[in-house]
């Protein structure tokens, strides 16, 4: 049996469902070890949580002004 660690943290786990393959594709763009952490930011981006903003992709160019 898989030891249980979710005591092991300060913050509860959740469990989160999501289209087919979006989890994957995401580890795709950047990276299976930072999913969990760039969803974390994005939330805390869409709370408004001092501090946090969204994160950006490495290969994000903003729009070209006029």
């Amino acid at each position: 049996m898989p030891q249980d660690r979710s005591k092991d943290r300060h913050n509860p786990r959740v469990s989160i469902v999501n289209e087919n393959g979006l989890w994957e594709e995401l580890g795709r763009v950047v990276g299976d070890k930072e999913r969990s952490e760039v969803t974390r930011r994005l939330w805390a981006a869409f709370l408004k949580r001092p501090g946090a903003r969204i994160p950006r992709r490495s290969d994000y160019e903003p729009p070209k002004q006029p």
